[in-house]
């Protein structure tokens, strides 16, 4: 400006004008990143960046001033303190917070929970889709992760600004197809004569999403209480489930067998 046009600037318009020009090619790229980071924490596997990436270093190689040239210049951690930079430290605050979510106890089922993909959930108002994960940890804790990609704009001069959506329910369930949704297992306690809130909780779950088991050697269901439990007592849990369902025996095993097929494509029943 000051050699084609003569603009006299002094030394702190000079600074002011190369921050707020840096924030604005910044900020798009940093928007956009923040919510990736935010998918991969709640993805399974490790959500992983570059050193620099929570700063807004991008690997432009500024000696060569080659867009096509990747590199990893020093880590600027000087930014955080500059008075003239604060949108680097909203941002570096805001990706500590995203990448300590796996961090909190509720959310342990993020780390080791084994993934089930929900149905495609809608948003209540404009109807637009929400993707849905389930994780479930072997000690029973669970997660749900809601993944809303609207509003994305992959113009490099646009910011990522999320939607806010709105869901009546979270179906557990699907009605795509068999690779998706929760099994239900259903145990020896089904039997007992209290287990009133059991059975009634498996007469809302669909017969194809459902397995059942024993306890052996432990626990052996109704006729057999106080003895050794064996395998072959799972017969009592499925007349059971059968009387919940109103179906027959002989529809519930060709149902059950279908299930455990889906669930273990490798068995061989």
């Amino acid at each position: 400006a000051e050699a084609k046009h003569g603009l006299k600037l002094s030394k702190d318009e000079k600074l002011n004008l190369f921050n707020s020009t840096f924030e604005t090619i910044l900020k798009p790229g940093m928007s956009k990143f923040k919510a990736m980071m935010g998918f991969l924490v709640a993805l399974p596997g490790n959500p992983t960046m570059y050193a620099g990436d929570e700063l807004g270093l991008t690997g432009y190689e500024e000696k060569a001033k080659n867009v096509y040239i990747q590199n990893r210049n020093a880590v600027r951690w000087d930014w955080l303190n500059d008075k003239n930079k604060g949108f680097i430290k909203d941002f570096y605050n805001d990706m500590n917070k995203t990448m300590a979510l796996r961090k909190r106890p509720e959310l342990k089922a993020l780390n080791d929970g084994a993934p089930f993909t929900l149905d495609l959930h809608k948003d209540t108002y404009t109807g637009k889709p929400v993707s849905a994960i389930l994780r479930q940890s072997s000690d029973g804790a669970m997660a749900i992760s809601l993944f809303n990609a609207n509003n994305v704009n992959l113009d490099k001069e646009a910011e990522y600004i999320p939607t806010h959506v709105k869901l009546d329910s979270i179906s557990l369930h699907t009605t795509m197809n068999d690779k998706v949704g929760l099994k239900g297992g259903l145990k020896f306690g089904t039997t007992f004569k209290n287990a009133d809130e059991i059975r009634e909780t498996f007469s809302k779950i669909p017969i194809d999403r459902i397995v059942i088991e024993t306890d052996a050697p432990y626990c052996a269901p109704v006729p057999y209480r106080g003895k050794v439990c064996e395998p072959a007592m799972v017969v009592e849990t499925a007349r059971v489930l059968a009387q919940i369902h109103g179906i027959s025996m002989d529809e519930l095993e060709t149902t059950l067998v279908d299930n455990v097929k889906k669930l273990y494509p490798k068995i061989q029943i």
